[in-house]
């Protein structure tokens, strides 16, 4: 290679001993990674024959906030492999030589076999043009586990924009939407563990429903910093928690508007519909304060309230807050538990805070 672009500027050759987990895993990423780890063992075991090959070239595709990374750490971590993170943007710095750095690169992962070549954003080569495309197809359908022992994953926030040669020269993809509600569930457990804290994981799902993973985590790791002062889990917390440090879903377009929500001024108009809404009925707009500090937590003990069941400390400091829940029969408290819901939302999509 030149002396304008070398191969330390390109990537590193990282040993199985010194992969680290960067924190919480999105569990569908691992459990992706595992199942590609026991189709590896499989074919091993099998061995080499003209029928049955491992090529081991894998696509891994996901929106922003999608925790990509662990695919490729999962996989080195537990075979165990040296793992090669190439710098894409790097490869293409001098759109001329990329055939002859591609092949550099490809050269150096079968010396250091068993390896695995790491590309972060390889639809970054469609916009490098038509050449820089054909020169990743070309290396890639080279790089083979039953052949020479490399295995090669990509991984893209977008996948539409890589072209059909590209594509067909993985044999794997595995793509994963946001974060599951396992994926959300099992992070907070592990952020927060149940054992350690009494923070309502079903607040905190719902308020982070849709979010990206990376999203999540970064709320859910403010989140237990601010327990450590004290701070009581509700919604009106965690929206503070999201207006005070910036945590907004940046991963898709609910977090760019909400960008541009954040800078703009309401309207008279949009004020005007909001003060429509608001209800008349005083006990009604308690309830709503309720509702809208934290839904989960006034649903519940409006269901224990009405199902007539044993109220645990939790309720009665919740009850201390709110004395008004007590008011009234079980169907008038359902009832108005559903009119501050609806009214909240309304309020929330009037005024542009829909998540």
């Amino acid at each position: 290679m030149g002396e304008e672009t070398s191969l330390a500027d390109v990537l590193r050759v990282v040993p199985p001993e010194d992969i680290k987990y960067r924190g919480a895993r999105q569990h569908s990423v691992v459990t992706a990674a595992q199942t590609f780890i026991a189709d590896l063992r499989a074919a091993s075991e099998i061995g080499e024959s003209d029928t049955v090959k491992m090529a081991g070239r894998v696509l891994v595709a996901g929106p922003p906030g999608t925790d990509l990374p662990s695919f490729p750490e999962t996989v080195c971590y537990e075979i165990p492999l040296k793992m090669i993170p190439v710098s894409t943007v790097n490869v293409l710095r001098e759109p001329a030589r990329v055939a002859e750095v591609m092949t550099a690169v490809v050269e150096l992962a079968r010396r250091e076999a068993p390896a695995l070549l790491f590309f972060d954003r390889v639809e970054l080569f469609a916009d490098s043009g038509p050449w820089s495309v054909a020169c990743l197809a070309d290396s890639v359908s080279t790089i083979g586990w039953t052949e020479n022992e490399v295995i090669l994953v990509g991984t893209t926030n977008c996948p539409e924009r890589l072209d059909p040669s590209v594509l067909a020269a993985f044999d794997r993809a595995f793509t994963f939407a946001n974060a599951s509600d396992e994926d959300r569930s099992l992070l907070i457990e592990e952020i927060l563990p149940s054992e350690e804290t009494t923070a309502d994981r079903g607040l905190i799902m719902e308020f982070t429903d849709g979010w990206s993973f990376s999203d999540t985590k970064r709320l859910v790791e403010m989140l237990r910093l601010s327990m450590r002062t004290g701070a009581e889990v509700n919604r009106r917390h965690l929206e503070e928690l999201v207006e005070k440090h910036g945590i907004i879903p940046l991963g898709g377009t609910a977090g760019r508007k909400e960008i541009v929500r954040r800078t703009q001024t309401p309207s008279s108009e949009t004020l005007a519909k909001a003060e429509s809404l608001y209800p008349d009925d005083f006990l009604d707009q308690l309830y709503l304060m309720a509702v809208s500090d934290d839904y989960v937590r006034t649903q519940q003990v409006v269901e224990h309230l009405n199902d007539s069941f044993p109220l645990d400390s939790r309720d009665i400091e919740f009850l201390s807050r709110y004395p008004f829940l007590l008011e009234g029969s079980a169907d008038q408290r359902l009832a108005r538990l559903i009119r501050a819901k609806r009214t909240r939302d309304r309020l929330m999509r009037v005024m542009g805070r829909e998540r």
